[in-house]
């Protein structure tokens, strides 16, 4: 079992960040296309890096639930 897929992943990115924005067109490729396949990503609509924007703190917050809940539902494989 290759040990990527015992965790669950989720990427949050600042939309219009230009460090998050060149990691988004690079994401894009298809170098990265299995990654995506298991990797959720999630944005924010703000230019933080550190999601200190207004309102940043309620979007990151709501998103940090939503995977807190997708864990608990969530069933470890199988290890070989």
């Amino acid at each position: 079992v290759d040990c990527l897929t015992l965790w669950l992943t989720n990427l949050i990115l600042a939309e219009r960040d230009m460090t998050a924005m060149a990691f988004a067109d690079q994401w894009r490729k298809p170098l990265f296309a299995a990654a995506r396949a298991r990797i959720d990503v999630a944005t924010i609509p703000t230019a933080s890096h550190g999601f200190a924007g207004h309102g940043d703190e309620d979007r990151l917050f709501a998103i940090i639930l939503e995977a807190i809940g997708e864990l608990s539902a969530w069933e470890s494989p199988p290890i070989d």
